[in-house]
């Protein structure tokens, strides 16, 4: 996996997003797995060149962090937020805003969430 700083500033990089990018996801893909960037034959490739933003973060999620699960809290005020739990059940909420219903808000959502856990060690 990439260094602490490296994977600051990728996040650093994803809040301060306008909104998903192939770059973007790609440099996030290779300093979460430690994998080369995929190929085109790859399926995160294939997901992130179709703009399906959501489902390669979640991808990404499975593959960078395979023993922890993903909760998404929803609420009628649209306060929605993601946490990361690990075996133990312990989670750390990321306080990052969901937007119902966009791929890109999601994915780039998802993408700090990871980032966030990977940071944290």
């Amino acid at each position: 996996m990439t260094d602490r700083a490296t994977l600051n500033t990728l996040r650093e990089r994803v809040a301060d997003a306008a909104a998903p990018t192939r770059q973007l996801f790609i440099e996030a893909w290779a300093a979460s797995t430690g994998q080369p960037p995929p190929d085109a034959t790859d399926r995160f490739d294939v997901l992130v060149a179709e703009e399906a933003w959501a489902d390669a973060a979640l991808l990404l999620a499975a593959c960078a962090l395979p023993d922890e699960r993903l909760e998404v809290f929803w609420s009628a005020g649209g306060a929605n937020t993601l946490s990361l739990v690990g075996e133990s059940g312990v989670g750390r909420e990321t306080g990052v805003a969901v937007a119902a219903g966009y791929s890109g808000r999601i994915g780039l959502s998802l993408l700090a969430t990871v980032l966030d856990r990977l940071c944290d060690g």
